[in-house]
């Protein structure tokens, strides 16, 4: 394969990087639109056999609650109470107030050096300050707001708290939360009794946010943005202007995610529809709202909720068997990079490093990739000597080019050459490429991880030693690979690693470690294919003898 060949799958590597870092996530797919009300029945206990109410029509968005952010506080005279929760992996504080959360941070995680106002503190999902705590429920009117925002009862129950309060209708509302020991997730169950003697209307909402972390500003990969789950579908939604409103219509669960961190809240059972807004201050919000329900006297309307406040692990997502994997992008070759992010978490466990295990994935790959690229090179030499006679071609013929081009074909024909013999291993090799490079670049494992001088494999090289060190030996590569005889392309050649090189000194370094190890790997096998190649024919660099077809003579 000439320079040409190979200029053109570089770039095709920076226009598809550039597409799913810059184009891909502005312009996500629009969410799903809602459906049509079918009049599904609501899922109900009763203490008699009476019929379970009927869902009322839906009410639009600007009849229910602003943003959580916007509500005011409790009155004055209102006790206000933080409970603490305490688990293995996560630290929450729960909020009587509407019962939601003020803080729930990650014990596993903390911010790193580059976060100095909270450097080495565990990581906190919940935005401080809020009037409303993330979860807080929130109703459409006064007389529930009222009753409802401040519990009558705490209970501490298995797992858990239960929230008990009534308003002098005779409504009661009991709404249980249970954490997990071994996981970052709550369960939660909203009940309520109508004891009264005339039916009463449930509607309510629940919202994560505003956003995600605390301390991120400006733009790119670890923005927040809101993501809406529905059967075997995954939808990023775009709310971008204040105060900006979207009803999403059913969904099995809406998030907050970024990069690392995903915030969710999931519907396991009664009728609820998801939405999504932006605040004033342009911070994201989604969340689950209850369809309008009439609740008949003596009956029970019961809602189960799950939120998962945590890591983008995969395999503690997978877990739980409500798609909450698919909020890591792996791009096109998800097929891919879900086995090689198996292989590498293998390789931690043997080795106990990150970086090590990213080396021995890189290795592994280039080990079951040789035989391709082993043929790649040799093709790629084959070319290379094949290009004086090429050039003498273009002189004879350089008025014909439809002679010029026979002329050739023949050539490569009589040496048994084919010139797309090197371009083809490698856009077989592109989808294994790309699916290492979405791995290594969405694994939260590498987050805080630390190899050599490199304090997070996730964040850039503090000291640029590992990308000046891949553009080097970008260099070495091309002074090793056949030369063009067009200047021009050899020109051009010249500014790739300079692009390369500049491109990803912002890159995590665990990417970049990948990168570096499969060039000094590249440049082995291009040395051993010389070697190989000098063996075979008695010099360096000569031509593998043929026969031409019909001829009996060999060619050198």
């Amino acid at each position: 394969m000439d320079k040409k060949s190979v200029t053109a799958i570089l770039l095709i590597f920076l226009v598809i990087v550039t597409y799913q870092l810059v184009i891909l996530p502005r312009y996500a797919p629009p969410p799903p639109a809602p459906p049509a009300e079918t009049g599904e029945s609501v899922s109900t206990e009763s203490p008699a056999p009476l019929p379970t109410p009927a869902p009322a029509p839906l009410k639009e968005i600007s009849e229910l609650s602003t943003s959580s952010s916007e509500l005011p506080g409790p009155a004055e005279g209102v006790e206000r109470v933080e409970i603490a929760i305490e688990r293995p992996l996560f630290r929450a504080l729960l909020d009587t107030y509407r019962g939601g959360f003020t803080s729930w941070r990650l014990l596993e995680y903390s911010y790193g050096e580059n976060v100095k106002e909270a450097a080495g503190e565990p990581l906190e999902v919940i935005l401080p300050g809020l009037a409303v705590g993330a979860l807080g429920l929130t109703f459409s009117d006064s007389l529930s707001e009222n009753s409802f925002s401040s519990p009558l009862k705490v209970e501490e129950i298995e797992d858990g708290l239960l929230l008990w309060a009534a308003d002098q209708y005779g409504l009661v509302m009991k709404r249980y939360y249970r954490f997990s020991a071994d996981s970052y997730d709550v369960e939660m169950e909203i009940i309520f009794e109508n004891h009264g003697d005339s039916p009463r209307n449930i509607s309510w909402e629940v919202a994560l946010g505003p956003d995600l972390n605390r301390f991120h500003k400006g733009s790119g990969p670890d923005q927040p943005e809101a993501i809406a789950f529905l059967g075997d579908d995954l939808d990023k939604v775009k709310v971008k202007k204040p105060g900006q409103s979207q009803n999403l219509g059913r969904v099995d669960w809406v998030g907050i995610g970024d990069r690392y961190f995903l915030s969710s809240l999931v519907s396991i059972q009664g009728p609820v529809v998801g939405f999504v807004r932006r605040n004033a201050e342009k911070q994201l919000e989604v969340g689950l709202r209850a369809e309008s329900v009439s609740l008949a006297p003596q009956q029970v309307l019961s809602y189960r909720l799950l939120s998962y406040l945590g890591p983008k692990e995969r395999t503690r997502l997978a877990g739980y068997n409500l798609g909450l994997e698919q909020s890591i992008n792996y791009g096109w070759f998800s097929w891919l990079a879900h086995p090689f992010l198996t292989i590498m978490n293998f390789f931690f466990r043997f080795f106990h490093n990150w970086g090590l295990a990213i080396l021995a994935l890189t290795f592994l790959v280039k080990l079951v990739l040789f035989p391709i690229t082993q043929n790649m090179y040799r093709s790629m030499r084959k070319m290379q000597d094949l290009q004086p006679k090429v050039q003498a071609l273009k002189k004879t013929y350089k008025d014909d080019s439809q002679g010029l081009q026979r002329e050739t074909m023949a050539l490569y024909r009589e040496y048994k050459v084919n010139p797309m013999a090197g371009c083809l291993p490698m856009f077989i090799q592109l989808p294994v490429f790309f699916a290492l490079y979405r791995v290594l670049y969405n694994a939260i494992e590498l987050r805080g991880a630390s190899f050599l001088y490199i304090p997070d494999l996730s964040q850039k090289d503090p000291y640029y030693i590992a990308p000046l060190l891949m553009g080097a030996t970008m260099i070495l590569q091309q002074k090793m690979s056949p030369t063009s005889a067009d200047p021009k392309q050899a020109k051009m050649m010249m500014f790739m690693p300079v692009i390369f090189t500049a491109m990803f000194l912002n890159f995590s370094s665990g990417l970049v470690l990948y990168f570096l190890f499969s060039n000094v790997l590249a440049i082995g096998e291009q040395y051993l294919v010389r070697r190989w190649a000098a063996r075979n024919s008695g010099q360096a660099g000569a031509v593998v003898a043929t026969v031409s077809p019909g001829k009996g003579r060999k060619k050198k």
